[in-house]
């Protein structure tokens, strides 16, 4: 199942705290094995690709404009655009080609979270964001 979720951000005179719901993971991954964070530059792209075995949570916090991209079994590439300061959560299964462009002016910053630990043959690479 794909999914996506606007999560609550909160701020003040520090700065941001995403706080994500306890019940996020447990349905869909209920045993995390990898997790990291990545930043994207402005005008830079992460991601085109999917990966064959495992299930993936991305949060992306974001302060400006980006896109996010989809494709599900060979259709046509979805996208939505984002704009604004805020903070949203993607469930992505196995299979879903997806992709990251930010097109603001300042870094986004990804979590992402998987059921199996990363390997070259888990992941395929394939463009649908330039």
């Amino acid at each position: 199942m794909f999914k996506i979720i606007p999560l609550p951000v909160n701020n003040d005179s520090r700065g941001i705290k995403l706080q994500i719901p306890e019940d996020t993971f447990r349905e869909f991954l209920p045993a995390v094995r990898e997790m990291h964070i990545v930043s994207v530059e402005p005008g830079m792209i992460r991601g085109n690709h999917y990966h064959t075995f495992s299930n993936e949570v991305l949060i992306v916090q974001h302060r400006d404009d980006w896109v996010f991209a989809w494709k599900v079994d060979g259709k046509d590439v979805g996208r939505q655009q984002f704009s604004g300061q805020g903070a949203t959560l993607f469930w992505l299964p196995a299979g879903l080609t997806h992709a990251v462009k930010n097109t603001g002016s300042t870094p986004l910053e990804i979590l992402s979270c998987s059921n199996v630990e990363a390997t070259e043959k888990d992941t395929c690479w394939l463009t649908i964001l330039e």
